[in-house]
């Protein structure tokens, strides 16, 4: 879950400007998912993000299985 926080807070660090325009969470009541271009949004505001050790971890788990 921490993971999937993490993420979550990293993604949102970056501009979204790059939307498709037919994405229908642009049009999502809640402005959290409409600004932000996730679904999932806890997490979406957290201090806490991703470091360059994570990121390497991730990478290590996926090289190897």
């Amino acid at each position: 879950m921490e993971l999937e926080n993490l993420l979550i807070a990293t993604l949102n660090t970056k501009s979204w400007e790059f939307i498709s325009e037919n994405w229908l969470g642009k049009y999502h009541p809640n402005s959290k998912i409409a600004s932000s271009g996730l679904w999932n949004i806890q997490g979406l505001n957290s201090n806490k993000i991703l470091t360059e050790e994570d990121f390497k971890f991730i990478k290590s788990k996926i090289a190897h299985g």
